[in-house]
């Protein structure tokens, strides 16, 4: 209503490779970022538990269903994206009323990002389809991706991303939910300054 020639494009991606990016979010500092705070880094890492992650990717999708139906909004898988840039970039230009141009497609790549031990170094261009799947590829352990399907099953199959049938160890998960509480106070206090109503803050997005 604010900006009625406005164009919204809601980017999906699969939440087990949001929950394993969020997982070493704080890793940035010592792959390139070094003006990052210590404090930013240890609010990175107090922010992650695959349960909060999970409820947080819930509750955007949530939000974004109530306008699936707008003539003004899209959604766009990432995987779709990168598996199929020309194509899906062309319909996404489409939507948004611009010329669509091939040098959209040459942007830098993050040789390995945060989920990788590699420096960021953008030296090779192009969309890279390996991003997709990450998860698949180690970094999350049982506990985590079963924690993860488990919160988002329904949003995951609706979304066209498969469920993987995976066998958590018990101890683990009774761990894993032990140290929960934990990392949300911890959250809650390094997360303080960040907004003025905390409470209203949790409510919306879990």
């Amino acid at each position: 209503e604010l900006y009625p020639e406005s164009r919204i494009i809601n980017m999906v991606r699969d939440p087990r490779d949001v929950l394993l990016s969020q997982k070493y979010k704080w890793r940035i500092k010592f792959l390139g970022a070094k003006n990052i705070p210590y404090r930013e880094v240890f609010r990175s890492w107090c922010n992650y538990h695959p349960f909060t992650i999970s409820k947080l990717w819930n509750a955007s999708i949530n939000a974004a269903e109530k306008f699936a139906n707008h003539p003004r909004c899209r959604t766009v898988r990432f995987e779709d994206l990168v598996t199929n840039p020309e194509q899906t970039l062309e319909e996404m230009c489409q939507f948004l009323g611009l010329e669509f141009q091939a040098q959209m497609l040459d942007v830098p790549q993050n040789e390995g990002g945060v989920s990788s031990h590699k420096q960021i170094t953008p030296k090779r261009r192009g969309i890279d389809p390996n991003t997709t799947g990450k998860w698949r590829r180690g970094g999350l352990s049982v506990t985590e991706i079963h924690i993860c399907q488990q919160v988002t099953y329904t949003n995951m199959l609706n979304h066209g991303y498969s469920y993987a049938s995976i066998n958590p160890n018990p101890l683990m998960l009774v761990l894993s939910w032990a140290f929960l509480p934990v990392k949300l106070i911890l959250a809650l206090l390094m997360n303080l300054h960040r907004t003025r109503n905390i409470v209203e803050a949790i409510r919306r997005r879990l």
